[in-house]
């Protein structure tokens, strides 16, 4: 899919990338030898809190709220010595984050993404998804292809059966729900372009892989900060 541009967008060059900012600043897109390969929404960040209740390995976690304040702009801050550092804006201009794209590799780009309030402690994070199949999350017993899923990657028991869903069971310590992984990994693999996605942190995710909306991908990370990792190329795969 060739990327088209308005005159008003910014086009910025990361070695062999085009980091794109159309006009409003609604999106910001990553292409690579113009080819689109990854449109990500302003992030939103929040307070949060949960009950986790822990038994045999296994993790329950219950009662979770959380207050967001909803990112939906990027605002451009400084392009210079191969750094590219964007503001996220709410709707009534408040500063909320900043991302921060470097060169990792030729065929790897570094987001570095935070929270201005270092008390926050949920950071979400959208992107753009289409008709392909959705890989990675490191060892899960059930399935392959993830498209169409909600669920959490953190450490716990993978227990003895497994539900069907990931709803807790009532012997929840026991039974495994569906994605329960002594062995989960934040990396997703999309093949068909082929792109890899490695978010970096060690806390909990919770992933929405285009099952509450069409076209969209959610990562929820439980902390204020995160970075990003896109592979392109063969090297994703």
């Amino acid at each position: 899919m060739l990327l088209w541009m308005g005159c008003a967008a910014r086009q910025m060059e990361l070695g062999e990338f085009e980091v794109i900012l159309p006009r409003g600043g609604e999106t910001i897109q990553v292409s690579q030898q113009r080819e689109l390969l990854w449109v990500l929404q302003p992030p939103s960040v929040g307070k949060g809190e949960a009950e986790v209740e822990f038994q045999s390995g296994s993790y329950q976690f219950s009662q979770e709220t959380a207050d967001w304040a909803e990112g939906t702009r990027f605002r451009l801050r400084q392009h210079q010595d191969g750094l590219l550092a964007f503001l996220v804006e709410d709707q009534n201009g408040t500063e909320l984050a900043t991302l921060e794209f470097t060169l990792f590799n030729t065929d790897q780009l570094l987001i570095n993404v935070g929270s201005l309030d270092t008390s926050d402690n949920r950071l979400r994070l959208r992107w753009e998804g289409q008709e392909e199949p959705i890989l990675g999350t490191g060892g899960q017993a059930w399935d392959v292809d993830h498209r169409k899923e909600a669920f959490s990657l953190w450490v716990s028991e993978p227990g003895v059966g497994k539900s069907s869903t990931d709803d807790y069971p009532e012997d929840w310590f026991i039974t495994g729900t569906r994605h329960a992984s002594s062995f989960p990994q934040p990396f997703l693999l999309l093949p068909d372009r082929p792109l890899g996605i490695r978010i970096g942190t060690e806390s909990r995710i919770d992933l929405d892989l285009e099952a509450s909306q069409e076209d969209r991908m959610e990562a929820v990370i439980w902390d204020h900060q995160t970075d990003l990792l896109l592979i392109t190329g063969q090297n994703a795969l």
